[in-house]
């Protein structure tokens, strides 16, 4: 209950501060984040099934995703095509892990 609370608290606070940011209130301004820290981790090594992964492989995705994004900011990307973007990435990198996965269990 307690890990729950505390979840509920962070993202409380973090959804305050994302409304401050942009000055307004709507209801899906946080969409793509879901979608953004799922792929950070699995670039970063974790595996879809569980089990595998390491906090600094994970940093280490979140590092290439920021600079994914700010990347296609810098170009101008629209926002629909970036989410596009992070949907490729997120299935190569899935099929990456289970190409690995399948390369194991030969052994």
């Amino acid at each position: 209950m307690a890990c729950y609370m505390l979840c509920a608290t962070i993202t409380a606070f973090a959804g305050w501060l994302l409304t401050a940011r942009v000055s307004s209130g709507e209801p899906m301004l946080g969409g793509e984040f879901p979608l953004q820290s799922i792929a950070a981790a699995v670039i970063g090594g974790c595996s879809l099934r569980g089990g595998d992964g390491s906090p600094f492989g994970v940093l280490l995705g979140v590092i290439f995703i920021t600079v994914v994004k700010n990347g296609m900011d810098l170009l101008r990307i629209g926002s629909n095509y970036q989410m596009i973007v992070f949907g490729v990435v997120l299935v190569g990198a899935v099929v990456l892990d289970r190409y690995r996965l399948a390369k194991a269990a030969k052994r």
